[in-house]
């Protein structure tokens, strides 16, 4: 179970998501996989394991959590660019948002995949939308501030086994 986000923090503004009490439970199995896999893939197991036994009502108790937690810039140098992190909880929506959409494009049905059909308008292409495809490239951006945050602070962090940067070209 997501210790982070939930449902309700997709019901407004630029997270808002289509749910209703149908589809709530295909959302709940998104946000459990995404907050898994991307903390792991972040922080590796070990560290996202200590990371999360900090969380107190989703968020971390420990100075060295929230630093990685909380929105920050990194200033760039003339040879890197400007590292910017939304938060750990904003990162995370906005992976769900490019994830769960991914999901509603398509229905697996008992006689194949199919896309939704209507007799008076034609279905608008989640994947295309340029909301989705900026989540997730705000949600990499966010990852790769948090890794080197995380490289520049190593000995804070000596579990730290995590993927390293992302690369936005992969949804592609």
């Amino acid at each position: 179970m997501a210790q982070i986000i939930n449902i309700q923090d997709f019901q407004t503004a630029d997270f808002k998501l289509p749910v209703n009490s149908l589809t709530n439970n295909e959302l709940q199995a998104v946000i459990d996989r995404v907050e898994t896999e991307v903390l792991e893939d972040l922080l590796g197991e070990e560290l996202a394991i200590l990371f999360l036994n900090d969380l107190q009502n989703g968020v971390p108790q420990s100075s060295i959590y929230n630093d990685i937690f909380n929105k920050f810039r990194i200033k760039a140098t003339i040879c890197e660019p400007l590292y910017v992190s939304k938060g750990i909880k904003n990162m995370l929506k906005s992976y769900v948002v490019f994830e769960y959409s991914k999901l509603i494009e398509t229905q697996h049905t008992m006689v194949g995949t199919a896309s939704g059909q209507s007799e008076t308008s034609s279905k608008y292409s989640a994947l295309n939308s340029s909301k989705v495809i900026e989540s997730y490239f705000n949600a990499t951006r966010t990852f790769n501030a948090i890794t080197k945050l995380i490289y520049e602070n190593i000995n804070n962090y000596p579990e730290y086994q995590g993927i390293g940067f992302r690369d936005n070209i992969s949804i592609i």
